[in-house]
């Protein structure tokens, strides 16, 4: 039985040939069927057709311009849904308000963590708060996890939109990041990025906020702000 090397540029015809009918002179007599465990295998059934085998079972066969299911092929769910490159994308629906210095769990900027994982968060927020109140932030984290929040924002005690910019970072609780505002109703963007490496414990990534002084008005962070976190690891 003759055997020949299968080049890229066929996978592409098995993957996206359907519809459209295969010449004979490109069908493939035999490609190396390796019906072995953990195999990965293409080849032909008496020259007519172009098979997809995986351990030692078929699972397609694409004949003429019929593209055909052959058995379940099958995922882990988490491949689908948590590997890497995985993103989850939260957004603010209604403005959350905090008239306290006490570092309050944001309603809608939390996300599940696994062991060993690692994320990338960006925060895109916008807000406000008195030019005595004022915005600070910090994450929770899943125990023995390690992480960096920084924010680019207006100093502490800015009067205007105008005054100078921040950047301040933290990779610990009770060392908040720190950010400026400019008066009730007076909106300022609180840029936020993160990187949290997990240890071996599950858990959640939350991003807490509140004012840094206290003041009754309280600070705000505005509705449509959104938060997309990318799993790099």
């Amino acid at each position: 039985m003759r055997t020949k090397l299968l080049p890229m540029f066929a996978l592409a015809v098995l993957l996206i040939g359907v519809g459209a009918a295969v010449p004979r002179s490109a069908q493939v007599e035999v490609i190396n069927l390796c019906p072995g465990s953990g195999s990965l295998c293409l080849g032909s059934n008496s020259g007519q057709a172009l098979e997809l085998w995986t351990d030692g079972v078929r699972k397609l066969r694409l004949q003429g311009s019929t593209l055909s299911l052959l058995n379940s092929l099958t995922f882990s769910p988490a491949q689908l849904t948590n590997g890497v490159g995985y993103q989850r994308i939260m957004f603010k629906n209604a403005s959350e308000s905090v008239a306290d210095t006490t570092l309050q769990a944001d309603d809608d900027f939390v996300f599940a963590i696994g062991a060993s994982e690692v994320y990338n968060v960006v925060y895109y927020m916008s807000g406000d708060g008195t030019t005595t109140g004022d915005f600070k932030a910090n994450l929770t984290v899943p125990a023995s996890a390690t992480y960096k929040i920084s924010m680019t924002c207006l100093k502490l005690g800015a009067t205007t939109a105008e005054d100078s910019v921040r950047s301040t970072i933290t990779s610990s609780s009770g060392a908040d990041v720190r950010c400026g505002t400019i008066g009730n109703g007076t909106g300022v963007p609180l840029l936020a990025y993160a990187t949290v490496k997990n240890s071996t414990t599950a858990g959640n990534v939350t991003l807490m906020w509140a004012e840094d002084a206290s003041d009754a008005t309280g600070s705000r962070v505005y509705s449509n702000s959104s938060a997309i976190a990318t799993r790099i690891q």
